[in-house]
């Protein structure tokens, strides 16, 4: 878990992991340079399951991650945003799926909750049909927070997270797609926060920018080598930006 000035949802979210069914695990939390109230509330926890980081100077999402693996001791690495909040049987049946199955990336459906924890929606229910990650990640992304993976596929990995503000999660997943198998649960096991002022609101422009270059780079993985004009096409498709389609024509 990486937080950063998130004095108002970390110990929900933090709570929600120490709820967990399956009671086996250690928290790891980087707190990357919060100026407010963080720390406070994160050392208000006294379990000895979390273990804290402490950054002096915000380092960002990527580095922060990064440290938090090699922090890391166990054989599955979850993922948790620090405003988002855990169904407590995630942990028990993503660690059942692995164990039974061979894939290296289990996530789960979600659901939205605004600001004050109130369901307002749930997300676009999903499924990676087998043995299809890689056409997959070409046209979606899953849901960061959802996610559950084997720490000996990224073992190699040097670094695991690139440097990409807020597409750093589609970057590795894309990644981990040629070499993995994944598998999205049908169960609700996360509760995704939305809410004004968090980083993916405040620069989803910017994101999806980085997100539309790297869904070419998978097209171009599999073969196809779309000109200027059809890579646009794909990412209004992608981003169902419809009505921006009438100036374009696909090429025969």
């Amino acid at each position: 878990m990486v937080v950063y000035n998130c004095e108002d949802y970390i110990q929900e979210a933090i709570q929600s992991v120490l709820d967990q069914t399956y009671k086996y695990f250690e928290l790891v939390i980087i707190d990357d340079g919060s100026s407010d109230n963080t720390m406070d509330v994160i050392n208000s926890f006294s379990d000895n399951r979390i273990k804290i980081i402490q950054h002096k100077f915000n380092q960002g999402v990527s580095q922060s991650r990064n440290l938090a693996l090699k922090h890391s001791l166990g054989k599955y690495l979850a993922i948790i945003d620090a405003d988002d909040v855990a169904v407590n049987t995630r942990f028990e049946k993503q660690i059942d799926y692995l164990e039974n199955n061979d894939i290296g990336v289990v996530a789960s459906q979600h659901d939205f909750i605004d600001a004050n924890s109130n369901y307002i929606g749930q997300a676009v229910r999903r499924s990676i049909p087998e043995g299809q990650a890689m056409s997959y990640f070409a046209f979606y992304n899953i849901c960061n927070s959802t996610v559950m993976y084997k720490k000996d596929i990224v073992q190699n990995m040097d670094p695991v997270y690139n440097n990409q503000l807020g597409a750093e999660d589609y970057d590795l997943f894309s990644r981990l797609s040629f070499v993995t198998h994944f598998h999205i649960l049908p169960d609700i096991l996360m509760k995704v926060r939305k809410r004004e002022g968090s980083l993916c609101s405040e620069n989803w422009e910017y994101f999806s920018k980085i997100i539309d270059a790297n869904r070419i780079k998978i097209i171009n993985e599999l073969g196809l080598y779309p000109d200027k004009v059809n890579s646009i096409i794909h990412s209004k498709l992608v981003n169902k930006e419809y009505e921006d389609l009438n100036e374009y024509s696909l090429s025969k």
